[in-house]
């Protein structure tokens, strides 16, 4: 019976992975670690020595940011430091407003693959994350606010609502050191250093009668958000790269 070439090269290559698993021993790792994107867990899987799966999953605390501002007698130099960062990060539309923030908790979870090229410990690392984050931030005027090039009266915008959040999906290229994957057991330390790119999204709107088309005053406030967007999107291409660095304990069973 003649036999099937593909059949014949994947039997070679399962048998090869197999063979390789054994010699180093069981393939599985796990691990803890702590870092930019919080508190996290990874298991692992060793190929052979080169190559390295990893999963993991991370959790990052932000909603101790959620807060209440008054920015109505309050300039920026009174701002404690961690309303001027949810400023910042508001685009700008922050302004003489009472202001609450729901910042929500961070989870990131990663496949990523492993390229040991000297046998060793330091690798590079390719892969993707899935990142939920955003915040979202309720505001009510407390007098004439500036959008913009234009000025507009409170009882005519209502209450604004400004959404900031990141793209779901991250693609992920790093470097790292940590556990040889040809290690046959033991604990060993974690570095990695990384960059995600993941783009900041940004929408803006308002309840106030100013929403609607056909009021007179409509055109020059959506003038006012168009440029306003644009200018977040200046601020969200210097944020779209987000650090990934961690460092934790690895061990293989």
């Amino acid at each position: 019976m003649r036999k099937n070439p593909f059949f014949t090269l994947g039997l070679a290559l399962g048998l090869y992975f197999v063979l390789s698993a054994s010699a180093l021993g069981t393939p599985f790792s796990a691990g803890a670690k702590i870092g930019s994107l919080g508190l996290g867990v990874e298991a692992g899987y060793s190929i052979n020595s080169l190559f390295k799966l990893r999963a993991n999953a991370n959790f990052l605390p932000l909603s101790t940011l959620s807060s209440h501002i008054d920015l109505s007698h309050n300039p920026d130099k009174r701002l404690s430091l961690k309303d001027r960062m949810l400023k910042s990060l508001s685009g700008g539309f922050i302004q003489n407003a009472d202001y609450d923030l729901d910042v929500k908790n961070a989870l990131t979870a990663g496949l990523l693959l492993d390229f040991h090229p000297f046998m060793g410990g330091f690798r590079l690392t390719a892969g993707a994350y899935y990142y939920d984050w955003e915040t979202r931030i309720t505001g009510t005027p407390n007098g004439a606010i500036r959008i913009g090039d234009h000025s507009f009266n409170a009882a005519d915008v209502g209450q604004e609502k400004i959404h900031v959040s990141r793209n779901k999906f991250a693609p992920y290229l790093g470097v790292g050191w940590g556990m040889d994957p040809g290690t046959s057991f033991g604990l060993s330390m974690d570095f990695s250093l990384g960059l995600l790119y993941a783009k900041l999204k940004s929408d803006y709107g308002v309840s106030g009668p100013i929403a609607d088309p056909t009021h007179p005053l409509h055109s020059q406030y959506q003038q006012a958000i168009d440029q306003k967007m644009n200018d977040f999107k200046k601020i969200s291409k210097l944020l779209r790269f987000h650090p990934e660095i961690s460092m934790g304990l690895t061990f293989r069973f």
